[in-house]
């Protein structure tokens, strides 16, 4: 194509941090024409891409320089065609292309000719192992940091394809490193992984001193995507960040719109219904069975490790995005910690005492029935005289005759428990009695004590040969009450 392509608003997408609607200030118009005339000596290659994300045109193309903002594709019909006519052409999402002419001034602009060669991207096959998993959540929103990632792997692969690098371009791949290492620290999902392993790849198969420390930079990278002091980071800063982001907002009101409650303010017993909901759709995420869903980094660690495709691993953003709000709408601690164990604090058992309470107050079963499953699902331990309360939250729907039914019941399910466990610790070692005890225990059939001695002290009393090796207490302590 020979005509060119004008990309227009530079100096805002140079300075990302500027107010709007206020002027630009001496520093910010010196930014501008900085950068513009690095543009100018190096005539670069640039991506031009669409910007679905964009706000205010829903329609915009992006350019984008070492995958970093550099302007849009001026929004006047021909222009917009012209790259649309690129975009077909190339086939694959996005095109290349290279700057050709510069208007270096505060509110300069520049102009670039389309590459629009025919080779395909090739798509890559894998298991999906989150293919079952397919929830009715809106996606969270690309943020910078995901299209930078997205963005430089592309342009690196593009120039990599060619035989022979010239100095310019390897001075692109280095810029293009950069970006990586800088905004790929925390890139978990596949197709950034897969894109990152591909660039290495194509490195590797060229010569030179700097190809060869590119791609060491990029596999130090991948290697250290989930190594303990990223966790450490991902758990301080980059997650609680990212889910009180702008994005974060938007995906809680796309999700209270699919709800039908963006025009209203819900009752805490629709947002304990809304809650179970959430948490029941983190439990049953087939790619991270049987982990947990209590802690956010380990479940976006296994989600790496599984290969977790972008639009998925958006979604589970959103879920917690979703879970964390109505917490904090509910009172409830929203950390990426496993909850404590045992009710110990007198707010905890205040929250019991006030839903219960509110529970008195429902007329239909149905209600109250949300209630209980909250509180089974939130507090992972009850002492028996609060999960006493809890069962017989419903006590009061029950007739007279089904009131007994269900106390019979109860007393033989206890009885039958109490010999299940008294054969348990006669015929096993102590790791196997452990491991049944604890399928007992979520099973609902047991309540384990939370004091490890107490326990091994009951087991004893039960039948359990402490005279025998391998029964005593220091042992228990390895294996008891470990999920």
């Amino acid at each position: 194509m020979g005509d060119l392509i004008k990309i227009v608003g530079v100096q805002y997408a140079v300075n990302s941090n500027h107010v709007k609607g206020e002027d630009m200030t001496a520093q910010e118009q010196q930014k501008t024409i900085e950068f513009l005339t690095m543009l100018d000596r190096k005539h670069p290659y640039v991506s031009v891409k669409p910007e679905p994300t964009n706000e205010t045109d829903e329609e915009a193309f992006v350019a984008r320089v070492a995958s970093r903002k550099a302007g849009y594709v001026r929004n006047r019909e021909e222009y917009k065609s012209l790259a649309q006519a690129a975009l077909t052409t190339s086939g694959r999402g996005y095109f290349r292309a290279r700057v050709k002419e510069v208007i270096i001034s505060a509110e300069g602009y520049f102009f670039v000719e389309a590459e629009t060669d025919s080779t395909p991207i090739v798509p890559i096959l894998h298991k999906d192992h989150w293919k079952e998993w397919e929830p009715p959540l809106p996606l969270f929103p690309m943020t910078e940091e995901f299209l930078c990632v997205e963005d430089a792997t592309m342009m690196m692969i593009d120039i990599l394809r060619h035989e022979t690098l010239t100095s310019d371009e390897e001075e692109e791949l280095q810029e293009y490193t950069e970006t990586l290492i800088t905004m790929g620290k925390y890139a978990l999902w596949y197709e950034a992984k897969e894109g990152i392993e591909n660039v290495i790849k194509a490195m590797e198969a060229k010569k030179g001193d700097k190809m060869r420390y590119m791609a060491n930079e990029l596999e130090h990278l991948l290697s250290g995507l989930c190594n303990e002091g990223r966790q450490k980071k991902l758990r301080k800063s980059w997650l609680p960040h990212l889910l009180s982001t702008h994005e974060a907002e938007r995906a809680w009101h796309d999700w209270l719109h699919l709800k039908g409650a963006d025009c209203h303010k819900p009752d805490n017993l629709k947002m304990m219904s809304w809650l179970e909901d959430i948490e029941t759709e983190l439990s049953n995420i087939p790619a991270l069975a049987p982990y947990s869903n209590d802690d956010k980094i380990a479940m976006l660690i296994r989600a790496h490790y599984t290969r977790i495709p972008l639009d998925k691993y958006r979604q589970l953003l959103t879920a917690f995005v979703i879970r964390d709000r109505l917490r904090m709408r509910l009172g409830l601690p929203t950390n990426s910690f496993a909850p404590t164990p045992s009710l110990t604090s007198q707010k905890e058992d205040y929250l019991i005492d006030k839903i219960i309470k509110y529970s008195q107050t429902l007329v239909r079963r149905e209600d109250v029935e949300v209630l209980q499953r909250f509180i089974y699902h939130e507090i992972s331990y009850l002492p028996p005289e609060y999960k006493l309360r809890v069962d017989n939250m419903t006590e009061r729907f029950l007739s007279e005759e089904a009131r007994e039914g269900i106390q019979i019941n109860a007393i033989k399910e206890q009885t039958k428990a109490l010999k299940e466990v008294e054969r348990l610790v006669k015929q096993f070692d102590v790791q196997e009695i452990c491991k049944r005890l604890n399928i007992l225990k979520k099973e609902g059939k047991v309540l384990l004590p939370q004091n490890t001695k107490n326990a091994h002290e009951e087991l004893i009393r039960m039948g359990m040969p402490i005279e025998k090796g391998g029964f005593g207490y220091k042992t228990f302590c390895k294996y008891y009450n470990k999920d």
